[in-house]
């Protein structure tokens, strides 16, 4: 997602999600981020949000040479069939490149 080096809203969603009613659920996911910018400041974000509620995110600031596997908790939405979203946004200068690899509920 994003890499545009230019103002930009991207996002990719799935709904009728079923989130497990028993144990503890969460969402697993593998994530790349890829930046020209430099420093700790968060220019481009991207948010992983369910039913609307942002749970986390991410920034330029969480880049890494590979992959890194990440963990949201979702035990609030137990037994429950949710939107999942991935919601990115970029600003005015130097590109963010956001990789999501194997998106798992369970």
């Amino acid at each position: 997602m994003m890499g545009y080096g230019a103002p930009a809203v991207e996002t990719v969603s799935q709904s009728n999600i079923a989130v497990p009613s028993t144990g503890s659920p969460k969402l697993t996911f593998w994530l790349k981020v890829s930046t020209q910018e430099y420093g700790l400041t968060a220019y481009d974000t991207l948010k992983v949000k369910i039913n609307g509620t942002t749970l986390a995110t991410w920034s330029n600031a969480d880049a890494s040479a590979s992959y890194v596997q990440k963990t949201v908790d979702l035990s609030a939405y137990k037994g429950q069939t949710v939107k999942l979203e991935f919601a990115g946004t970029e600003d005015t200068y130097l590109s963010t490149i956001f990789l999501v690899d194997d998106v798992a509920i369970g």
